[in-house]
């Protein structure tokens, strides 16, 4: 398993303030703060985490392919 190190100073800067975003408008807009907090989780919200993340990628067939 993976760990990755953030502390409470971590700070993720988005291109631009989205308001209220489902994951509809997170995939259109390219909302970088929306897939942070659902990958890694916000304040007593329990992100998915590397390893779902791996899980639902190779489901959906969003695997990097090696050359």
């Amino acid at each position: 398993m993976i760990k990755i190190n953030t502390g409470p100073d971590t700070i993720f800067r988005d291109w631009k303030a989205h308001g209220y975003t489902d994951m509809r408008k997170a995939l259109a807009e390219s909302s970088d703060e929306y897939f942070y907090q659902v990958g890694g989780g916000y304040m007593d919200q329990k992100g998915l985490g590397i390893e779902r993340i791996n899980k639902y990628s190779k489901l959906f067939d969003l695997q990097v392919s090696r050359v």
